[in-house]
């Protein structure tokens, strides 16, 4: 947060602002007014851009600046800076006349009041003034919400659907379970519906998995890469219900075939996970009976029913 003083025949008086940050998110308001948001693809580097109106006298800049996620390997990877590292800032006015305000006086904090507060624990919740949701209450940013619901019956996990919600962070009884953001979905970079993670939160390396009925668990993984089966709660991988290494369509719950397939692809997941708990299963043409085959572009798919051993 910084301060610009100007006067009423100040050339800041059509102004831009421009924000040059390395990403990932950034929330800009002037005089505590939001002026807009803005965020890099793939967490590059962007620039923004927001016209201004100042007042004469003491003008308040604030900048909120958030990051999605951070590298956690290759060399120098903590040397890499995210965020507002040096700008450079300007106010633009009129001709394009620039005011750096790079070097400007800032003052920073990090992390929001409602974090220090701990208001999303329960044993602190009650010192917050909470007012019951209405109208005015959604889309506003910045907002906390709080709900309370009974614990499920049985064992089995319990899935938190955050569709709907805007990019934030959750917690229940106080543990925080992770960010969210459902209402920016990632670019499909040409990707077909048969591998599109964006919306359970995996990518082609890695395996996703969702739970979508109580014993069901199901998981994706590209070639090359390894998918994992885990239930919970003492049950073990029961069934088989799906599971084919080519080239599936579908999502969870409604998977079925595609033009081509390995047709022992659900023998061998049997073998490998039917009784245990969880299971990894190697992703590869030559796991699957195909030899060396090079530049196979294939998946699989997995649709297992857990239940008590």
């Amino acid at each position: 947060m910084t301060s610009v003083d100007t006067n009423g025949t100040s050339s800041l008086q059509n102004t831009t602002l421009q924000v040059n940050t390395k990403g990932h998110v950034l929330h800009a308001f002037v005089n505590k007014r939001y002026i807009g948001s803005q965020w890099g693809s793939n967490g590059q580097s962007f620039v923004f851009e927001k016209p201004v109106l100042l007042k004469s006298g003491t003008n308040t800049i604030t900048l909120l600046s958030a990051t999605v996620g951070l590298k956690n390997y290759d060399a120098f990877y903590d040397m890499v800076p995210t965020g507002i590292d040096g700008g450079p800032i300007y106010l633009i006015g009129d001709g394009n006349v620039k005011t750096d305000l790079s070097s400007n006086l800032w003052s920073y904090k990090v992390g929001l009041n409602g974090e220090m507060k701990q208001i999303y624990n329960p044993m602190f919740s009650q010192r917050t003034n909470w007012i019951s949701l209405n109208q005015k209450s959604i889309g506003r940013r910045m907002t906390w919400y709080k709900t309370s619901f009974k614990t499920p019956a049985g064992i089995d996990p319990v899935v938190l659907d955050m569709q709907g919600m805007g990019k934030g962070q959750a917690w229940v009884n106080g543990q925080s379970i992770g960010r969210f953001w459902p209402s920016f979905i990632a670019g499909n970079d040409s990707c077909s519906a048969t591998c599109d993670y964006r919306e359970i939160g995996g990518n082609p390396q890695h395996v996703s998995v969702q739970t979508i009925t109580i014993g069901t668990i199901c998981a994706n993984a590209n070639e090359g890469s390894t998918l994992e089966l885990s239930c919970q709660g003492g049950h073990v991988i029961f069934e088989i219900q799906f599971a084919s290494y080519g080239n599936p369509e579908g999502k969870c719950g409604s998977f079925k075939q595609g033009s081509w397939d390995v047709t022992n692809s659900a023998l061998f997941v049997e073998k490998a996970c039917i009784g245990m708990e969880s299971c990894s299963i190697d992703v590869s043409a030559k796991s699957f009976g195909l030899g060396d085959a090079t530049n196979l572009s294939a998946r699989l798919a997995v649709q297992a029913l857990c239940a008590h051993n």
